[in-house]
């Protein structure tokens, strides 16, 4: 979704997440947050991407316009992926395995969730999974 200043960034008028972290730790972590009790059934979305992690696809010597772009040889290479979990509240579970189900956008010229991801080929394995836990 593009915002009217022109990013992709939600505003004020138009908030987005609940929950927002920064650059991946290079080991586990825990990410603890609260969801309103009236809420009981949400969509859990992480990104991760790792900087310079070209491949063919996305080589590092391409150049602004052609395909595969990502900013040149300090770009990010392969496309951040994202993972998804659905959860229920009231569903009896208490540990959901998140599951990729796209990229980002290579160069960061859109917002859109590309469900392709046969392009990637170290990126999958960046992470080793994601957990959500919910505590009853």
């Amino acid at each position: 979704m593009i915002y009217p200043d022109g990013l992709y960034l939600p505003t004020i008028e138009d908030p987005l997440p609940d929950a927002v972290t920064g650059a991946t730790p290079e080991d586990d972590f825990i990410l603890e947050t609260k969801a309103p009790s009236s809420l009981r059934r949400f969509v859990v979305m992480a990104e991760f991407n790792l900087p310079c992690d070209f491949n063919d696809v996305y080589p590092e010597d391409n150049t602004p316009g052609e395909p595969g772009y990502t900013g040149g040889k300090w770009g990010s290479g392969q496309p951040a992926l994202v993972y998804v979990a659905t959860v229920d509240l009231d569903s009896g579970i208490y540990t959901y395995e998140m599951t990729p189900i796209g990229i980002s956008s290579p160069d960061g010229s859109d917002g859109e969730l590309n469900e392709d991801l046969s392009t990637l080929t170290t990126a999958p394995d960046i992470l080793g999974g994601i957990t959500v836990t919910i505590e009853p």
